[in-house]
C-alpha cells in the first residue's frame, strides 16, 4: 500500500509534466494526457472499493437499518467524486464556466439523493418535539 501511493504520485506528476510540455502545442493532446492521467490513477486504486464496501456493508449490518441509509452514503459519495473528477477535467481543459456547472449539478444531485435521509431525520425530531 505504502508504494502504492508512491506510483499514483507519480503517475500524477509524469501526466501533468507530459501535459504541460504538450500545452502550447497541441492542447488538445494535454487535455487528453491529463484525462488518461486522471483515468489511470482510479484504476490504480479501484481495487480497495470492495474493501471499502465491505466496510459499509459491516456498518450497515451491525446498525440494522437493512442498508437504506448506508446506500445513500454510497450514492450520494459516488456522485461527489463523479463530479469532483469531471469539474476537474473541464477546469485542466480551461473551461471554468463549465466545471462550476458540473459541480452544481453535483450538488443539486446530492440533495436530491439524501432528501429521504432529511425527511426521515426532520420527522423523528418533529416527533421528539
Amino acid at each position: 500500500m505504502d508504494t502504492l501511493i508512491l506510483r499514483i504520485a507519480a503517475t500524477g506528476v509524469v501526466s501533468a509534466f507530459l501535459a504541460l510540455s504538450l500545452k502550447k502545442d497541441n492542447p488538445v493532446f494535454a487535455s487528453l494526457i491529463a484525462v488518461i492521467g486522471g483515468v489511470l490513477i482510479f484504476f490504480m486504486i479501484a481495487p480497495y472499493f470492495s474493501a471499502v464496501l465491505s466496510l459499509f456493508t459491516s456498518i450497515s449490518d451491525n446498525i440494522g437499518t437493512g442498508g437504506v441509509y448506508i446506500t445513500t452514503v454510497l450514492r450520494v459519495i459516488g456522485v461527489a467524486y463523479a463530479a469532483e473528477f469531471g469539474s476537474s477535467i473541464c477546469a485542466d481543459a480551461g473551461e471554468n464556466g463549465l466545471a462550476q456547472k458540473v459541480e452544481l449539478a453535483g450538488k443539486i444531485l446530492i440533495l436530491a439523493i439524501a432528501a429521504p435521509v432529511i425527511l426521515t431525520l426532520l420527522q423523528q425530531i418533529l416527533t421528539v418535539f
